[in-house]
């Protein structure tokens, strides 16, 4: 599965280096965890991973829940 998080400042400038985790909110589905690129984007692809809601979680914020499927993508402002 492949999907995307695009994380920007409060002028919607996307933001380098942030740690973007996903938590599926099923016990047994665990997380993910990837760093924004210089465009602001987490690029999640992962084998064996199925669609479901989790949270994501930027700079210790949680927002969410989003439902997680191929080919989501999600904007993160902080």
């Amino acid at each position: 599965m492949c999907f995307d998080v695009y994380v920007v400042d409060e002028d919607d400038n996307p933001i380098e280096g942030k740690r973007v985790r996903v938590t599926f909110t099923s016990l047994l589905r665990g997380w993910l965890e990837e760093f924004t690129d210089d465009e602001g984007h987490a690029e999640f692809d992962y084998e064996n991973v199925e669609p479901g809601e989790a949270w994501i979680t930027v700079s210790d914020e949680s927002h969410g829940p989003y439902y997680i499927e191929d080919g989501s993508g999600f904007t993160i402002q902080i």
